[in-house]
């Protein structure tokens, strides 16, 4: 079980993206990763991303147990967002192009198109376009709809990524998320919108649901800025 692994008091966890859903890209990270000793993996909430898992864990020829993490969130979570381009306001400076390190942005007959399979949803590009030319939008499947496929029973633990000051949204999904999974959950909170009182309320609240020793609490202050790239204020959607 996963949490007699993580018992032992070392873990690697390789997180390959909540929106990351190349799945080459996956499989040949986790038959690196397993190989090189890792054993916990935190993928996309994906039937496709989590087969591709499975095909790196056979590659990589380790029979050892492989623990997985899929990663599910608010409606209004960082982690789900992707971008898209309105090419009639685009005015060719491609600076968007320079600014994104996953490749997701590419030029096809003049038009700029956004590869959903890569975009993480850094949004790098919606901060540096000068025109406004490019629109964040929430890519996410339906929550009770992601927990009732069939894969979902393989997999060892649910990260819950929660941003925005919605608490009933917030406090109906965990419930359901207690009722509905017996494997380990993990909490990932964006601290952006809140102070530590309201952290520590939320916290609290949440952890008081579940058996001892059964939860990670993660306190993701300011997410996806891996590299330093602090989350803009400005906000663009889509309709």
């Amino acid at each position: 079980m996963l949490q007699n692994f993580l018992q032992k008091g070392k873990c690697f966890k390789l997180i390959c993206g909540a929106g990351n859903q190349n799945t080459n890209e996956i499989e040949k990270l986790v038959a690196v990763y397993v190989k090189a000793g890792c054993r916990f993996f935190d993928i996309a909430a994906d039937e496709h991303i989590f087969n591709a898992l499975q095909k790196g864990i056979e590659k990589s020829g380790i029979k050892e147990k492989i623990y997985t993490c899929i990663s599910i969130g608010t409606k209004d979570d960082y982690h789900f967002y992707k971008v898209s381009i309105d090419n009639k306001k685009c005015i060719n400076c491609q600076k968007c192009l320079s600014v994104c390190k996953r490749n997701a942005i590419n030029i096809i007959e003049e038009n700029y198109i956004v590869n959903l399979e890569r975009c993480i949803g850094c949004l790098k590009c919606l901060k540096i376009c000068p025109i406004q030319a490019i629109c964040k939008n929430f890519y996410s499947e339906d929550f009770k709809t992601i927990l009732n496929k069939d894969f979902i029973k393989k997999v060892d633990c649910i990260e819950f990524h929660i941003s925005g000051t919605d608490d009933d949204e917030i406090y109906k999904k965990w419930q359901y998320l207690n009722n509905n999974f017996d494997g380990l959950l993990s909490i990932c909170l964006n601290r952006l919108e809140i102070g530590d009182k309201k952290f520590l309320e939320r916290i609290s609240k949440m952890v008081s649901l579940r058996k001892p020793y059964s939860t990670i609490i993660q306190a993701d202050g300011n997410p996806i800025s891996a590299d330093n790239y602090i989350i803009i204020n400005r906000e663009q959607y889509c309709f």
